[in-house]
């Protein structure tokens, strides 16, 4: 159901790449799907009633499937990055992207993919078979994430990085940690689970400082400039392994 993913190939607006990798550290990428009928199974057992989507097929291998493709570019994907990766089940490709609602726009994942494509070892014209998007809180915890009986988890709760929108390994365990309060508050009679929620989450400063800087600084030929030097390898292992991650 998963692909480990051990390293970062982080390319620079020109597709120049550096590799980065932190020992320990990995990503998955998922068979979606199945990872949803596997927890519909888990929360079955519990007493939960939950209906699934469908798989979908057409599998493609890319060049260095071991790696986490990342890409820097104002053009596609302003404030974020685009990416390519390996999953059991195929290729996936996604843009994150600043959303601005006074200037609103479709990502280009088409355009993307012509760009980028032939880098990551892709066809060149190669067209998505499915497309999901959606907006996420990306600045950090969200204002009252848990009161009266009612908590937010995951990318509800603001529990993203702020740099990369990125936020399953962050999820977890703030799941866990959500998970273990509701279970000894209702089986034990322990505390009310809504402070643990609130303390468990990540704060990103440090992530939300370089989010700051990179709103107000992104330019594609520092990037291209720098993608080699020790301070921007720093500061991308920051980003991705998650280094000063409170």
């Amino acid at each position: 159901m998963t692909r480990r993913i051990e390293q970062v190939r982080l390319y620079a607006p020109s597709l120049a790449q550096v590799a980065l990798a932190a020992p320990g550290y990995y990503f998955l990428t998922t068979d979606t799907p199945a990872v949803m009928r596997w927890l519909a199974e888990r929360m079955r057992a519990q007493g939960v009633d939950l209906r699934l989507g469908s798989a979908f097929t057409g599998a493609r291998r890319i060049a260095q499937p071991d790696a986490l493709h990342c890409f820097i570019s104002k053009r596609y994907a302003p404030g974020y990055i685009g990416w390519i990766a390996q999953s059991p089940a195929g290729i996936q490709a996604g843009l994150a992207l600043r959303h601005d609602p006074a200037r609103a726009r479709v990502p280009d994942i088409d355009g993307f993919l012509l760009r980028v494509g032939q880098a990551g070892g892709l066809p060149r014209h190669l067209r998505p078979g499915h497309t999901r998007a959606g907006l996420i809180p990306c600045s950090g915890p969200v204002f009252d994430m848990a009161r009266d009986g009612a908590i937010l988890v995951g990318d509800a709760a603001g529990i993203v990085s702020p740099l990369t929108a990125g936020g399953i390994h962050s999820a977890w365990e703030h799941g866990w940690a959500v998970g273990r309060a509701l279970a000894a508050h209702l089986r034990d009679g322990g505390p009310a689970p809504e402070p643990a929620a609130i303390d468990a989450a990540p704060r990103f400063r440090t992530k939300r400082a370089l989010r700051w800087a990179y709103d107000r600084l992104q330019f594609d030929w520092p990037f291209d400039l720098l993608l080699h030097s020790p301070p921007l390898r720093w500061a991308a292992e920051r980003v991705y392994f998650h280094a000063g991650r409170r």
